[in-house]
């Protein structure tokens, strides 16, 4: 079994020990795997990454050899890839956080479906599945649409959801000053603050490491969060 983690490095499951990748222990190119593919038939595991591209490893699952796709060896679009899946004629569809959807041809050639030559109506993907037919389904992720709001009137929305630096969060009104505090997946604080009356709250994320965070405001009688990461 293989695993995809969250900042926590790519894993081999045996039956009787683990083994992980991580860019500490072996230089692995991306401690995060948003989708991870298996081709039984080509003995090949296929992985997606949100910064490092389209990871490629054929023969032994434990010491196969690895190759990357990005943009600068592929004609890739983007590094940023969010899921992948396959179809029957071998496609890979790579889903991808701000270049809409890749079609990978066993020919090693792309193609991309993006808002501007094809009905996609966003380009910012989080999943894609090929159904039973070939069907392609996709889901979206629209940072200009309140989408976390209109499901949990109390959570807050941060965009962008996966950032290198600069976030802003909306989704509050604020008649008086209020309170904010990052925590990390333990329930550490690690950076806080006090907000006034603005519509909008901008945090500075640059010296926070890469992983999921929470944000919690609080005050006049309220308490409301959102999530996002940090690569």
């Amino acid at each position: 079994m293989a695993l995809g983690t969250l900042n926590g490095g790519y894993h081999f499951l045996t039956d009787t020990s683990v083994h992980y990748f991580t860019t500490f222990n072996s230089g692995f190119w991306d401690n995060t795997q948003r989708g991870v593919l298996f081709d039984l038939d080509g003995n090949e595991r296929w992985v997606a990454t949100p910064a490092a591209g389209l990871l490629r490893q054929f023969g032994d699952w434990y010491g196969g050899t690895w190759f990357q796709y990005s943009t600068f060896n592929s004609n890739l679009p983007s590094n940023a890839l969010v899921d992948l899946a396959r179809s029957s004629d071998g496609s890979l569809w790579l889903a991808t956080q701000v270049a809409g959807l890749v079609r990978r041809f066993p020919n090693e050639s792309y193609q991309s479906f993006t808002d501007a030559n094809s009905g996609l109506p966003v380009n910012t993907l989080n999943r894609v599945k090929v159904a039973d037919d070939d069907a392609i389904w996709v889901a979206l992720f629209d940072p200009t649409l309140d989408v976390q709001e209109s499901v949990r009137p109390e959570g807050l929305r941060i965009t962008p959801s996966v950032n290198e630096g600069s976030f802003r969060v909306s989704g509050f009104e604020s008649s008086s000053p209020l309170t904010w505090a990052i925590h990390d997946q333990l329930g550490r604080s690690v950076l806080n603050g006090v907000h006034g009356t603005a519509s909008e709250l901008r945090f500075d994320g640059l010296d926070l490491r890469s992983g999921a965070y929470f944000l919690i405001l609080e005050g006049q009688g309220i308490s409301r969060t959102g999530r996002f990461l940090v690569h």
